[in-house]
């Protein structure tokens, strides 16, 4: 069952023989996270494919047993190198967890949290604690970096590559003009 009523327009794009028309979810007046709706159009208003992404069986309560104040701690905590800035993402959202055959949903707070270590090295963590146990639930960096190495690094990048068919053997062929930043 498609929640219809908890369908929250995102954006609509348009290119030169399609539409795609987004939405998320809310339910209860809270974002769920990782809640998708999509749907495309032909240029005469036809729909020719749609993905849904979203949760008809919401159960959690809206009461959070932790405050905001508990909850920055415990995202705070085990975080390497110094915090620069911390934000909390406006209200709280519900967090679908898959589990066997279904899904938990967990009322969480989510904090973006920017760190510097002792080399320099930025960090963007987005964090989302539990907003009943104060567990963090998820942490991730946003901010990909590698490490350089002295006078500069070589590398030769393959990857075993169906060149012809699927159905043909595979080769490893080495990956070229690969630019990276």
């Amino acid at each position: 069952n498609i929640p219809v009523a908890e369908l929250n327009f995102v954006n609509s794009v348009k290119s030169e023989n399609y539409e795609y028309v987004n939405f998320t979810q809310v339910h209860d007046g809270l974002q769920v996270l990782n809640s998708r709706f999509t749907v495309k159009l032909t240029s005469e208003g036809e729909v020719i494919l749609f993905g849904a992404d979203v949760f008809s069986s919401i159960n959690v309560s809206s009461i959070q047993t932790i405050s905001e104040s508990e909850a920055t701690l415990k995202a705070k905590e085990n975080l390497e190198g110094s915090i620069t800035n911390l934000t909390l993402v406006n209200e709280l959202k519900i967090l679908p967890i898959p589990e066997f055959k279904r899904n938990l949903y967990k009322l969480v707070y989510e904090f973006l949290i920017e760190t510097i270590d002792a080399s320099g090295i930025p960090g963007k963590y987005k964090t989302l604690v539990d907003a009943e146990t104060g567990t963090v639930l998820m942490r991730k960096n946003l901010v990909s970096h590698v490490h350089p190495t002295p006078g500069g690094a070589e590398v030769n990048l393959t990857g075993i590559l169906y060149t012809t068919h699927n159905y043909n053997p595979s080769l490893v062929n080495p990956i070229v003009n690969l630019a990276v930043t």
